[in-house]
């Protein structure tokens, strides 16, 4: 059977979604738990959102052993930070490419933290960003394994990017 492609962020199937992104936190938060509660991440909330993401937005909470988990069944954000993307392509390609300048995207407006002041909290995230992309990538190939689909691709490869940095293996 051909492998169906997905051609943008926005078109992946919510089940897809849910996956990737569960599976992208088992292989980051699980090893790393011990340094993401030594950077105070441990407790806070997130919501991700964008008009065009899969059911508009992710909740998520680094739990106090700091495991990342997703509730997929709250509708509403309910984050204490919130990061709208203007849309699901620049939030996928935040993790996906590591030539998106993320810095220029806020510069931009593409890329925004609510409230401001709840901008530091953020600013913890970006010393596990070499992890969170190398994850974000091997997710994308396993997901692309266990669904039989093409997922968008950016940059180099899971196994190209940051040699050394090891994941969970779940």
């Amino acid at each position: 059977m051909a492998r169906k492609k997905i051609s943008k962020p926005a078109d992946m199937p919510q089940e897809i979604w849910e996956w990737l992104f569960d599976r992208w936190a088992e292989l980051w938060s699980v090893p790393y738990k011990d340094e993401i509660v030594a950077s105070g991440l441990a407790g806070l909330s997130f919501t991700e959102t964008a008009e065009d993401m899969p059911g508009k937005r992710v909740n998520y909470v680094f739990s106090p052993d700091g495991v990342v988990t997703a509730d997929w069944k709250t509708k509403e954000a309910m984050g204490e930070v919130t990061v709208i993307y203007e849309s699901f392509d620049m939030a996928y390609r935040h993790l996906a490419d590591e030539n998106t300048d993320m810095v220029q995207a806020v510069a931009e407006g593409k890329f925004t933290i609510e409230p401001e002041e709840k901008m530091e909290l953020f600013r913890s995230l970006p010393k596990f960003l070499p992890i969170m992309m190398k994850a974000w990538k091997q997710a994308i190939e396993e997901a692309e394994k266990h669904f039989n689909v093409e997922m968008p691709k950016y940059g180099c490869s899971a196994a190209e990017y940051e040699p050394g940095v090891k994941l969970g293996t779940g």
